[in-house]
């Protein structure tokens, strides 16, 4: 079947009728069968025309073989428009014929020119979304509110930035009470992100699209860094796994989330942030940086307590030391279902000392009592906010030094003898202001943190898995050594 198209925005005494766009087109036709779509009163300027799409429909059902048009123009005047039809009629095997400018794919010279309409038609298309990447980008990096879903624990509210309308995340205090339990439960008590989604599920919790969660679901919760209270050492981290920054490090002082934008679809398949962009958000963040640095740690399997043993049969192991050899003892298991620390030193036949073993549960006890009257030491203290500042500043100092001795590695490759003495003398004096703001830090460490809740860490740890006892004992205790019944529990 042919299909006559002919359209007129209004009457014009110098635009040519419909009656005479018809006319034309059926002189092209001759005695064949037709088929006429008018629309009367649309412009050209979009597709966004009733009897256009029933043509379209009319083709994708089969029906139509050839269309008719008096001027390309009718069809569309935007050729992004027209090269999407062309492609159309190209998938359904349609010919386009135009009266006016003899353009008719079945010809040789209609394909040529139908292919040079083709690439300006791609080349529109690129410059389009070149611009809108661009303006997405643009936005992102001054802080506006990108579109979609807000995260869970989050609302979006109205504000304004360089005075314009935007958006930024309201917190929900109930759903930021779940986001903490996850993170508490992933990286305290060792759950896992199956048994954690099981969790929300059975207590009818759903995700932000009302969906039920999975692990995927809780990964993604897990991964974010718009929950985290972002200080120093989160910017560095996400820095280092391939971030681009659109904030300076001083900018991160432990109270703001962040907004991540890029691939999304890449992001899903890796364990790095590369290629992403990060903007530091107006919104509060959730989870404490250090919590949330864990949580990344564990995620990727690089935990940072590497030091406090993977044995799954005693949450002492790797702690556990033989005083007279200095080996590290092990744990082995009875079908009576008792366990018993024994010297590895003994065992590869380098330890003279006797072959006394002791019972796991009979040091786990002991260790136990000293954790709790130790949390009960620190119960309901709150650390002075001045040295958590001390604290972030520093590592902003530390940071700020190493981009430095980088920006003058990078320099001194390329500088004559001269300039090579003076940059060197410079590394020297940035290596050692970064050796005395790092041996600073670390005291500060020693009496910085927060509100601490010693009610709330003995229950983790008397609830906990094996590894969320791990992680706690190994805060608190440095090594136990054993000399037969003889045991010493050392404290950090």
């Amino acid at each position: 079947m042919n299909a006559v198209y002919v359209r007129q925005s209004v009457d014009k005494h110098d635009s040519i009728s419909i009656e005479g766009q018809i006319d034309a087109c059926l002189r092209e036709i001759g005695p064949y069968p037709y088929r006429i779509y008018t629309d009367k009163g649309f412009s050209g300027k979009n597709i966004n025309r009733p009897q256009f799409q029933k043509l379209m429909d009319d083709i994708k059902s089969g029906e139509i073989s050839r269309v008719f048009v008096y001027k390309i123009d009718r069809i569309s005047r935007a050729i992004l428009d027209f090269g999407k039809i062309m492609e159309l009629f190209e998938q359904y095997g349609v010919e386009f014929i135009s009266h006016t400018e003899k353009f008719d794919t079945s010809t040789p010279m209609g394909k040529a020119m139908l292919n040079i309409i083709m690439v300006f038609a791609q080349l529109e298309r690129e410059t389009i979304q070149q611009r809108i990447t661009d303006n997405y980008y643009s936005r992102g990096e001054k802080g506006f509110y990108l579109g979609g879903y807000p995260p869970f624990g989050y609302v979006k509210k109205e504000t304004t930035k360089f005075g314009k309308k935007t958006y930024c995340y309201k917190k929900v205090e109930e759903e930021a009470k779940i986001i903490n339990d996850i993170y508490t439960s992933y990286g305290i008590m060792g759950r896992s992100m199956n048994s954690i989604a099981r969790e929300l599920n059975q207590k009818g919790i759903y995700t932000r699209r009302k969906e039920k969660w999975s692990q995927s679901a809780v990964a993604r919760i897990l991964k974010s860094p718009v929950y985290a209270c972002a200080d120093a050492d989160v910017y560095i981290y996400l820095k280092n796994m391939g971030a681009y920054m659109n904030n300076p490090v001083e900018e991160y002082t432990g109270k703001n989330g962040c907004y991540i934008y890029g691939n999304a679809q890449k992001r899903k398949q890796l364990n790095n942030y590369e290629g992403d962009y990060i903007t530091l958000g107006e919104h509060e963040g959730i989870i404490s940086p250090d919590l949330w640095l864990d949580v990344q740690r564990k995620r990727i399997g690089r935990q940072r307590h590497s030091n406090i043993g993977t044995g799954s049969l005693s949450w002492l192991q790797g702690m556990v030391k033989c005083r007279c050899c200095g080996y590290s003892c092990y744990v082995k298991k009875y079908s009576g279902g008792h366990r018993y620390f024994y010297c590895r030193g003994k065992r590869n036949g380098v330890c003279k000392a006797s072959k006394k073993m002791i019972r796991c549960d009979m040091l786990e006890e002991s260790a136990e009592s000293i954790i709790n009257n130790r949390i009960d030491l620190f119960d309901g203290i709150k650390i002075s906010e001045k040295v958590n500042f001390e604290i972030n500043s520093l590592k902003i100092k530390i940071s700020d030094i190493e981009t430095k001795i980088e920006r003058l590695i990078r320099i001194a490759g390329g500088s004559d003898d001269v300039s090579a003495v003076y940059i060197n003398d410079e590394l020297k004096r940035l290596d050692g202001e970064k050796t005395k703001a790092e041996k600073h830090l670390e005291a500060a460490l020693m009496v910085g943190g927060e509100y601490f809740d010693g009610q709330k860490i003995k229950r983790l740890f008397s609830d906990g898995s094996v590894e969320a006892k791990k992680r706690i004992a190994s805060a608190m205790i440095g090594v136990i050594q054993l000399d037969g019944d003889d045991v010493d529990i050392y404290l950090k």
